[in-house]
């Protein structure tokens, strides 16, 4: 039997591909940047984007554009900029917060409650242009895949008004309903104030929501200590678990690649080590090599990523 050696280091792969993308939207990723913060980093984006899709808007009966502030981009004018490109499933990211292209920036919002925020500017940013201009009243909103959930116009800095969380429960329960626990009736103490929320959330603490009728996860999935979403860890740590599995997959097809290889080469010595990569072709993951002028390309199961 053909003995060869086949390397791989596919985790290094997939954080070399989150690093490229990161980079391809427009962020500063740091040459000191460990691997660690790089995937969080390419998760939090993920998390803090919205995906483009056509969706209706609904509104809390709460719900009303200020006046423009003096100096300030007409709000009404924004507004409706915004409305017609969520109708329309166009890209929302200009309008979102200041900080996305900042490399593993958190919204402790939305980590927390779910809930994203709209500049109202309807011009770009002459200092960033990837950006509308920024306001200093802004959309609190609700997205899922179908439905824009607005909440009210708040000051920017509102981001533990409770008052927020709390209209959703009252309006539209049913966006909160996955969140609900079972067999718990409420916690103590139920109210706290919003400066204390923002305490609590500061130190990366996770706060239940008791509204009398039940009580509530984090809408947002929650918050490790460190301030990155627990999503954004897990999703990090199921990369590593999956790459780990296809490093043992590869050592178990040795001879089974040994054969495709000659198959392809008929004739031509095949070399000793062949190093194999991770790849995306945007649809889906493979694992490549490339040896002399020969390519091997073998489609990633489903079930890794």
């Amino acid at each position: 039997m053909y003995k060869i050696e086949l390397k791989a280091d596919f985790f290094t792969d997939w954080v070399n591909f989150a690093r490229d993308e990161l980079i391809a939207f427009g962020i500063d990723v740091p040459n000191d940047a460990s691997d660690d913060d790089i995937l969080y980093a390419y998760f939090t984006t993920h998390k803090r984007i919205i995906v483009p899709c056509p969706r209706s808007i609904e509104y809390s009966s709460v719900f009303n554009i200020p006046p423009t502030p003096s100096g300030s981009p007409d709000y009404q004018q924004g507004f409706d900029q915004l409305k017609d490109k969520i109708v329309k499933g166009e890209v929302l990211t200009p309008h979102l917060s200041r900080q996305i292209y900042k490399f593993g920036k958190q919204d402790s919002m939305l980590n927390d409650w779910g809930i994203h925020h709209f500049h109202l500017g309807s011009q770009p940013d002459p200092r960033r242009p990837n950006l509308i201009q920024g306001t200093k009243d802004v959309i609190f909103a609700f997205i899922t895949d179908n439905l824009c959930f607005m909440i009210n116009v708040y000051d920017h800095n509102n981001w533990t008004e409770r008052e927020v969380i709390k209209i959703i429960h009252d309006e539209k329960s049913e966006l909160l309903d996955k969140y609900k626990l079972k067999g718990v009736s409420g916690i103590h103490p139920k109210d706290i104030t919003n400066e204390e929320h923002a305490q609590l959330r500061k130190k990366g603490a996770n706060i239940l929501l008791d509204f009398g009728d039940g009580v509530y996860m984090p809408p947002g999935g929650g918050q490790a200590t460190s301030g990155h979403s627990i999503e954004i860890i897990r999703a990090s740590d199921v990369v590593k678990h999956k790459c780990r599995q296809l490093d043992r997959w590869l050592v178990s097809q040795e001879q089974n690649l040994v054969n495709d290889f000659k198959a392809i080469n008929t004739g031509v010595n095949i070399p000793a080590e062949i190093e194999f990569h991770l790849r995306s072709t945007g649809s889906e993951w493979i694992i490549r090599s490339q040896t002399g002028m020969t390519e091997l390309s073998v489609p990633v199961n489903g079930d890794f990523f």
